[in-house]
């Protein structure tokens, strides 16, 4: 699924057109409630980043502390679902591990103890080492590697797009839990009815992994790469049928 990232003004009616289905946005500056509202109404999903200057991992568990609590207190004030990350970045070159790997484990203690969920943004290498401290969603930045092991959202390496003259990143959603949600609550709306729907008979290049909302709708449940992901983070019931079945369910606008 494709998506846009940015902390510019940007104008959501033009992510949709331009084909994005969500974007990711900075808490304490361009993820407002009236954006929240915005993309409700459009059925769009967001997902929230904080970030302060690219060298606080150097500060280590102390500033670990001080930002999981700044980051914690702007997801409130917008009312951010407990079960959204907040994706926490590393968005430099490792020059000191330990300080870094303090740093990380204490944003993570930070954000679960208050109930939430950390998220991770940065480089695969770093995200192997994060991981275990749990760190249960990761936005791939570039990082001149083609290893999307674990990741949610991949950032696009050549980010050069303008969206209503606003730069953005583009991005792929891979999974369909990615930390969405919007002023409705969580993106999509994690239903016991959603279908996880693997197809037989897919004429070349069609999707052959879909997901069934609730409500009648489908769309593809596939990465980049064309390989289906996991259902397993929704919980939800499998199914395969055959594509001609598939069709008589519209899909998702």
């Amino acid at each position: 699924m494709k998506a846009f990232d940015t902390d510019g003004a940007l104008d959501l009616v033009a992510a949709k057109d331009a084909g994005a289905c969500a974007v990711g946005l900075y808490l304490g500056g361009n993820l407002t409630n009236a954006a929240l509202k915005q993309a409700a109404a459009l059925d769009m999903g967001v997902w929230s980043f904080w970030e302060d200057l690219p060298t606080n991992p150097n500060g280590g568990a102390a500033q670990g502390v001080t930002d999981a609590w700044r980051a914690v207190a702007l997801a409130d004030a917008v009312a951010q679902p407990l079960e959204a990350p907040i994706y926490m970045p590393n968005d430099q070159a490792v020059t000191n591990w330990v300080a870094t790997l303090d740093y990380f484990r204490a944003v993570a203690n930070g954000i679960k103890g208050v109930g939430r969920v950390p998220g991770f943004y940065g480089q695969a290498a770093v995200w192997k080492e994060v991981q275990p401290y749990g760190y249960a969603y990761f936005c791939k930045a570039p990082d001149g590697t083609t290893d999307t092991s674990g990741a949610n959202i991949v950032q696009g390496v050549s980010p050069s797009s303008a969206i209503g003259g606003v730069p953005v990143d583009v991005d792929e959603i891979l999974t369909a839990d990615f930390g969405g949600w919007n002023a409705n609550g969580l993106w999509p709306a994690r239903e016991v009815g959603m279908v996880y729907v693997e197809v037989t008979g897919a004429p070349k290049g069609e999707p052959t992994a879909w997901f069934v909302t609730a409500d009648g709708y489908r769309f593809p449940a596939i990465n980049a790469a064309g390989v289906p992901t996991s259902a397993a983070a929704f919980a939800i019931k499998r199914v395969t049928v055959p594509w001609d079945a598939l069709l008589a369910v519209p899909a998702r606008p």
